[in-house]
This record gives structure tokens, C-alpha cells and sequence, in this order.
């Protein structure tokens, strides 16, 4: 692209790459929590150690969920600046 400077590009493909890994950190952190509940379950944990780490499950996911849903819009707003260019 005319007039754009290299080192753009080159933030932009960091920027991707630790938009990634932490994506990816927060998937696995869903999945540990997820490995956590049915430990805490299986083992017969007292209850309110199953309700808290229902809560920490539910965090761990609706942060999964939101990086997700801003990387959607982000997509969505770069497919859109593609169509007007």
C-alpha cells in the first residue's frame, strides 16, 4: 500500500501474533477450569468449593467468549476497510 511504512506492517504482525497467544492462554486457562470443575465433582468436594469453582469456570469463559467477540469485530471492521479501499 502506497505511503504506508513497513514498520506498520510489522506492528500489525506483532500485534497478530500476541492477539493469538492469548487467545490461545485463554482457551487453555477454559480448559483447565473446565478439568477443575468435574475434578472438584468427581472427588466430592463440599459444595461451596464446587460453587466457587463454578464462578471461576464461568470468568475463565466469559473471558474467552469476549476476546473472541472482540476479535470478531475487529475482523468485521478490517473486512469493511477492505471494501471501501
Amino acid at each position: 500500500v502506497p505511503g504506508v511504512d513497513i514498520f506498520a506492517y510489522q506492528l500489525s504482525a506483532v500485534g497478530a501474533v500476541i492477539a493469538a497467544v492469548s487467545l490461545g492462554s485463554g482457551l487453555v486457562g477454559a480448559l483447565v477450569g473446565l478439568m477443575e470443575l468435574l475434578g472438584t465433582v468427581i472427588m466430592g468436594c463440599n459444595f461451596f468449593v464446587v460453587i466457587i469453582s463454578m464462578c471461576f469456570l464461568a470468568v475463565r469463559c466469559a473471558t474467552v467468549m469476549g476476546i473472541l467477540a472482540a476479535a470478531k469485530i475487529v475482523l468485521t471492521e478490517i473486512q469493511v476497510m477492505k471494501l471501501d479501499g
